[in-house]
């Protein structure tokens, strides 16, 4: 059996605190693993296996597409953005 972990987004009712319809943002069957938002939370970074080993992707909230945020093999940790926002960790 095989396992995927998908990426969705939604937003708080500003009136009655509860959550508004989810929306799927990958729109594919890998395993994408939130990490961050960007600092301006115009998108996300997330690693995925869609090319045979965990890479870190970046994908705008209002887009369908992602791109390649860090293109190195097998990505073992978490990204997160340093303080100087021009880090990946």
């Amino acid at each position: 059996m095989t396992t995927f972990a998908e990426v969705f987004l939604t937003e708080i009712d500003a009136e009655t605190s509860r959550l508004k319809v989810a929306r799927r943002l990958t729109l594919d069957q890998h395993k994408n693993l939130v990490d961050a938002w960007t600092p301006d939370s115009s998108a996300i970074l997330f690693s995925s296996n869609r090319n045979r080993t965990f890479q870190l992707f970046r994908q705008a909230i209002d887009r369908t597409t992602r791109e390649v945020a860090v293109d190195g093999r097998n990505i073992s940790s978490h990204a997160r953005i340093q303080t100087a926002r021009r880090f990946f960790t």
